[in-house]
């Protein structure tokens, strides 16, 4: 992602996740994390939050390849190995907390938790029990198997179609929109989506 200049890097889950009890999630070791850095030092000046923020504000950007570090959803993994690596090198980063963790009953995100149930079902087991749950996912495997996709076209498909339901229910419950104002908008959503199936459908990536 580029804003005013810069080059914004994402980062997740930094953990050795073979020493935890979901050692097949989806993590950077710190190790590679610590390789990241000295690569993007060698290439960019690697700021923090209030030097980024100065530039969007004053729109000056910059004078020289830039990047700012973000770290997503307040991972203790940040604390016990992001912040030291980070200190150590004299960087800062910006790091975004999950609400619902911070309150008087604490939940966990459900990306989190469907994070954890792939690391412990795995793939298969996971997408089957999504099956048995959720109408649509069933509906998003049967629509990828006809199409020829592999399966990794279901998860964008499922959640194309439950925006899709959505977003139709929103149009079509909002009293503010005549009978006509709904059936433009309803026609104009289906276009929409049906662009967007298309694309899905014809994506290499997802073929077998």
């Amino acid at each position: 992602m580029i804003g005013v200049g810069c080059t914004i890097v994402f980062y997740h889950y930094v953990r050795d996740v073979e020493r935890t009890e979901f050692p097949d999630i989806k993590a950077l070791s710190p190790s590679t994390f610590a390789g990241q850095l000295d690569w993007l030092q060698m290439r960019f000046d690697v700021i923090d939050g209030s030097t980024f923020e100065r530039a969007v504000r004053t729109g000056a950007g910059f004078n020289k390849p830039t990047a700012l570090l973000t770290f997503d959803d307040g991972f203790v993994d940040h604390y016990e190995y992001v912040f030291p690596i980070l200190r150590s090198r004299g960087l800062g980063g910006i790091f975004f907390l999950v609400g619902s963790t911070l309150g008087d009953r604490p939940m966990l995100a459900n990306v989190h938790k469907t994070h954890f149930l792939l690391s412990r079902l795995g793939a298969e087991r996971f997408a089957q029990y999504l099956a048995t749950k959720d109408p649509l996912y069933k509906q998003a495997q049967i629509m990828a198997s006809q199409s020829g996709l592999n399966a990794s076209a279901i998860p964008p498909l499922h959640e194309l179609q439950k925006g899709l339901d959505s977003r139709r229910n929103q149009i079509s419950q909002n009293p503010q929109l005549t009978t006509e104002e709904k059936k433009r908008a309803l026609d104009a959503l289906v276009l929409e989506h049906q662009q967007m199936m298309q694309g899905i459908l014809t994506d290499s990536k997802y073929r077998r």
